[in-house]
């Protein structure tokens, strides 16, 4: 059965036993608190340090409620910030951006001097070749242009030289033959260093590119700007001329101009005149002797 408590007198005190460690015995419910709280104690939750922060409270850390004017500030930035990237037309760019940017212009110029710099070397290789093959080709030429004086005058003493048969004067001849033989050795030797002699002939066509003109000859057998007479032959080392060919071009004669009238002139045609009326019959002595007959 179930034990019904026993009832406490309020004026009766409670034994130690019942109530240590505040806790309720096995016989009855837990004891009420022994003191009421100070008031000091009780007031200390209304001071300013133990306080709870509020909701809005700026000392608390939190973010201040947003007003209309912070909204207004938020819409001006990104005005501006809009403003700016339509200002530029593009984005700004990083430091490594630009850096590469810049790393590319340079990569870009130097390929270019590397370029043209391959370029003038290879011109200069080839200029060089060529004036390495025209020394080569040409390298005679001042000497062979002095050379030809004397090929000239060896020429001339051949003309000068009658050709006579050995019989009549040996000596002569030999003279002859020798200044001969010493002219062609000469010119063999410029033809193995691509000197060779240019002799126009007679009626050719004029060439400014070889042909040196000297006067002009009046004839009618041969066409105007022909030669007409070589005074000097002309040489040319390979593709080049050396010296050109003086020579003399044919032109047209000039007309000879028709002769004067003058009173002897006059007399003459009147005497011509007249002379068939002297000679002519009379046309009577005609018709008489007709019908004579």
């Amino acid at each position: 059965m179930t034990e019904t408590p026993r009832k406490t007198d309020p004026g009766e005190e409670t034994p130690a036993g019942d109530n240590d460690g505040g806790s309720a015995g096995p016989e009855g419910p837990p004891a009420a608190a022994s003191e009421p709280a100070p008031p000091e104690a009780a007031n200390d939750s209304d001071a300013p340090e133990a306080r709870a922060p509020q909701d809005g409270d700026p000392a608390a850390g939190g973010a201040e409620p947003a007003g209309p004017d912070s909204g207004e500030a938020d819409a001006g930035e990104a005005d501006s910030g809009e403003a700016d990237s339509g200002e530029t037309g593009a984005p700004a760019l990083t430091e490594e951006q630009q850096r590469i940017v810049d790393l590319e212009i340079e990569v870009a110029e130097l390929k270019d001097r590397a370029l043209r710099a391959m370029a003038d070397a290879d011109n200069a290789r080839k200029r060089a070749a060529r004036d390495v093959a025209d020394s080569r080709k040409y390298g005679a030429t001042g000497l062979a242009r002095d050379i030809l004086t004397v090929a000239d005058n060896l020429g001339r003493a051949l003309e000068a030289v009658p050709d006579l048969p050995r019989e009549e004067d040996e000596n002569l001849f030999n003279l002859r033959a020798g200044v001969d033989m010493t002219l062609q050795e000469m010119l063999q030797a410029l033809e193995r260093h691509g000197v060779k002699k240019v002799t126009p002939e007679t009626g050719e066509r004029f060439d400014h590119n070889r042909h040196q003109a000297m006067f002009e000859v009046p004839t009618d057998e041969l066409a105007p700007g022909a030669v007409a007479q070589v005074v000097q032959d002309g040489y040319v080392i390979h593709d080049r001329l050396l010296r050109p060919a003086l020579v003399g071009v044919a032109r047209k004669p000039p007309e000879e101009p028709a002769p004067e009238a003058g009173p002897e002139a006059g007399e003459a045609a009147e005497d011509a005149a007249e002379a068939p009326e002297e000679n002519a019959e009379p046309p009577e002595d005609n018709a008489g002797e007709s019908d004579a007959a």
